[in-house]
């Protein structure tokens, strides 16, 4: 049986999607660094948590898979 390191990561998140992104990627970079052959994310990591109220607004911020900037960027990682 073989050992796995797991990582997790826990940061605030702004409407700045580039800032949320960059710091994500950053902390993936840091915890591969040190070993870790899995890395969690924060569950809504590119966006504040808007789950806690229910706006129509928030529909907006779905991505088809194919034109994801957010999987696009992540799977090149």
């Amino acid at each position: 049986m073989s050992a796995l390191t797991v990582a997790t990561t826990q940061f605030a998140c702004s409407w700045d999607l580039e800032h949320n992104l960059d710091q994500a990627e950053q902390l993936v970079r840091e915890a591969a660094a040190k070993g870790a052959q899995l890395i969690l994310l924060q569950e809504l990591f590119a966006t504040p948590y808007f789950c806690i109220e229910q706006d129509h607004k928030h529909l907006a911020l779905a991505e088809a898979y194919g034109q994801s900037r957010v999987l696009k960027r992540f799977a090149a990682l």
